[in-house]
């Protein structure tokens, strides 16, 4: 299995897809406290806490997408998928590799993004630490599992579709959640569009300071957020097996 991710990775090698994931978390960051420094705004928890979440999930469902795109445009360009798809029986088996591998990268971007605010934050403007890394934590976890079924979609989407049709569809995810997810026009529709997921989490986090109080809650869609991605993935699976071994 390493040896497989370590092939994974070497097939990115001296492309976009890895500048876009280093670079990624620190232009996200540079914007963010760029904004506050120029814009002379008060660093409370709550409001920070808020308009970090809502511009991080507003810029999720492209950065994803884009990042997705690239890497799976590499294996599209090499061979169209022919080492998955191709002769051997193990497609099922090596795009689910491929998907593990391609959570895992993601995951650790996103973690390292999450500490480089927290650090950002102490440095800058020596925020009290442990108040705001267990927010920070906290609301971070929720986000990302929000985000599960999103994530799933846009995989297969970015096996399936062309380069440009997966960017496509990740810009309009996150115009929609601006729309859908951040205004009163989403309300009693966001919940079929999983990329607003975390956009209505954000208000439900601030009003519960523990997992067990939010699953206590919210109980439908605690099990909507766990189940769906699991639902998600291995219908795409099928679905992207069917399409390309026809």
């Amino acid at each position: 299995m390493s040896f497989s991710f370590s092939a994974e990775w070497l097939k990115t090698k001296k492309s976009l897809f890895r500048t876009t994931l280093y670079g990624s978390p620190i232009v996200f960051n540079l914007l963010i406290f760029g904004y506050i420094i120029f814009a002379n705004q008060k660093v409370s928890e709550s409001n920070f806490y808020f308009n970090y979440f809502s511009i991080l999930n507003f810029l999720l469902p492209f950065t994803v997408s884009f990042i997705l795109a690239l890497m799976n445009n590499c294996e599209r360009e090499a061979g169209n998928f022919k080492n998955i798809f191709g002769l051997n029986r193990h497609y099922y088996f090596l795009l689910s590799q491929k998907f593990i591998f391609s959570y895992l990268v993601i995951s650790f971007v996103f973690l390292f993004n999450l500490l480089l605010t927290i650090a950002l934050l102490k440095f800058t403007f020596n925020v009290p630490t442990t108040s705001f890394n267990s927010h920070f934590l906290y609301g971070s976890t929720f986000i990302w599992l929000a985000f599960m079924t999103s994530f799933v979609l846009y995989f297969f989407l970015s096996i399936i579709c062309s380069f440009i049709t997966t960017l496509f569809i990740g810009l309009a995810s996150s115009l929609l959640t601006a729309i859908l997810g951040l205004t009163a026009l989403g309300n009693g529709i966001w919940q079929f569009f999983p990329f607003t997921w975390g956009s209505r989490v954000i208000p439900m986090l601030m009003n519960n300071s523990s997992l067990v109080g939010f699953f206590y809650e919210h109980t439908y869609f605690s099990y909507v957020l766990l189940f769906c991605p699991f639902i998600c993935f291995f219908v795409s699976l099928i679905i992207s097996v069917s399409l390309f071994r026809k």
